[in-house]
């Protein structure tokens, strides 16, 4: 598997492998897919090279938003809409994944369709 391990300067479209998991894991539609991005930063985990990434949904960004947006400002947003997953991805193409969206707290999940 052919993964890219740089962190990239502005969001970028979710990856096939990306999609596959999220609407395995998850259950999250084409549609809701295609509207998605996400941004990446390498680090360590375990003492292994991994690419954290979060998932977030544009649409709830501020006009504009989306060209001057970092990795860190979707740490502890104040629009929880805007996260919808976060974890790494391991350089073999392991990914670990957790939900974000708004009724985790409850039981239930948003799908963004």
């Amino acid at each position: 598997m052919n993964l890219r391990f740089w962190t990239s300067s502005g969001p970028r479209q979710l990856t096939a492998g990306l999609r596959n998991e999220l609407g395995s894991l998850f259950d999250v539609g084409p549609e809701s897919l295609d509207k998605l991005r996400f941004m990446g930063k390498n680090g360590k985990y375990a003492g292994r090279s991994v690419e954290f990434i979060r998932v977030f949904d544009p649409a709830f960004l501020s006009t504009g938003g989306a060209t001057s947006l970092k990795y860190e400002h979707l740490h502890g947003v104040s629009d929880r809409r805007l996260l919808r997953f976060e974890g790494h991805i391991e350089k073999d193409g392991r990914m670990h994944l957790i939900d974000r969206r708004l009724g985790e707290a409850d039981g239930g999940t948003e799908d963004t369709n």
